[in-house]
């Protein structure tokens, strides 16, 4: 009985101490690794080394790439740093104008990525724990775009987040307009359509409206 109250208080000791790699064929457990600390829930924007705005999402940070005049900021592309250091540049399938660029990269939740991958779409919707992946092959992506029927391609703009699982932009050709939501999980719906829109639409609190 003595022993036996010994080796418990001994065990104790060591549990305390985390100085026992082993007793009586009991492994004591490890530090957490770094690996498993959450990310942040929500994006923080910062300025990047070119002195243009930055997202940062836990251990990822999108930093824009662009020029800066007296008027306005124009963004021409954008790199993503990871918490190793490295650096990998988004390569969009064709060609983004700066209109193009989403208003925020982030989901407010820091979930997923919202990425035009042309000045017509389709918009990668990436998972950020996938990010390093999609940069690096293009897979792993939700695609979303503007059901155009059998019409010409549409541009894609005003691309944003509505919520953490829902990114909603519109799509202009050929003087109509129209605004869509994106599911994360696939999937889009048509919430607005103008078939003259010129100047395009508007953004309000319940909804859209043809601009004037």
């Amino acid at each position: 009985m003595r022993t036996a109250v010994g080796w418990c208080a001994v065990a104790a000791f060591c549990v305390v101490l985390g100085s026992c790699a082993r007793l009586a064929g009991v492994t004591a457990p490890g530090p957490t690794p770094a690996s498993a600390t959450p990310a942040a829930s929500t994006p923080s924007r910062g300025v990047g080394p070119l002195g243009l705005p930055s997202e940062r999402c836990g251990d990822v940070t999108a930093e824009w790439l662009g020029e800066v005049d007296d008027v306005a900021t124009f963004f021409t592309g954008l790199t993503f740093r990871f918490g190793d250091g490295s650096v990998a540049a988004f390569k969009p399938s064709g060609e983004v104008f700066p209109p193009d660029w989403p208003k925020a990269v982030f989901a407010p939740d820091c979930g997923h990525a919202a990425l035009p991958l042309d000045h017509y779409g389709p918009l990668a919707l990436v998972p950020t724990p996938k990010l390093r992946e999609f940069l690096a092959s293009g897979q792993g992506a939700v695609v979303a775009q503007a059901d155009a029927g059998t019409g010409p391609a549409q541009v894609l703009g005003d691309v944003r987040w509505a919520d953490a699982r829902h990114v909603e932009f519109t799509a202009s050709c050929c003087g109509g307009a129209s605004a869509w939501r994106a599911s994360v999980q696939g999937g889009v719906e048509q919430l607005f359509f103008a078939a003259s829109a010129p100047s395009g639409l508007e953004r309000l609190d319940g909804g859209y409206r043809v601009r004037p």
